[in-house]
């Protein structure tokens, strides 16, 4: 994994609906290999902000942007 805990960092997707860009601050390794546990700052869905979820580290390295932290 490229990015260490209490970093935040942007993730951008691009669907039908256009580009959508998530913020997500890294708070460790996940339970299971390849994850990371991240809580989300910002969505464009209002229902994701404010909850912890597990991404695959794969998906952070190649959209992943670091914005701020340690």
């Amino acid at each position: 994994m490229a990015f260490e805990a209490g970093q935040i960092i942007d993730l951008s997707k691009r669907s039908l609906l256009g580009e959508r860009v998530y913020r997500y601050i890294i708070l460790g390794p996940g339970q299971n290999y390849g994850f990371s546990k991240v809580y989300c700052l910002r969505s464009p869905r209002d229902i994701d902000v404010g909850k912890t979820f597990t991404i695959n580290d794969y998906v952070l390295d190649a959209t992943g942007v670091v914005v701020d932290g340690v």
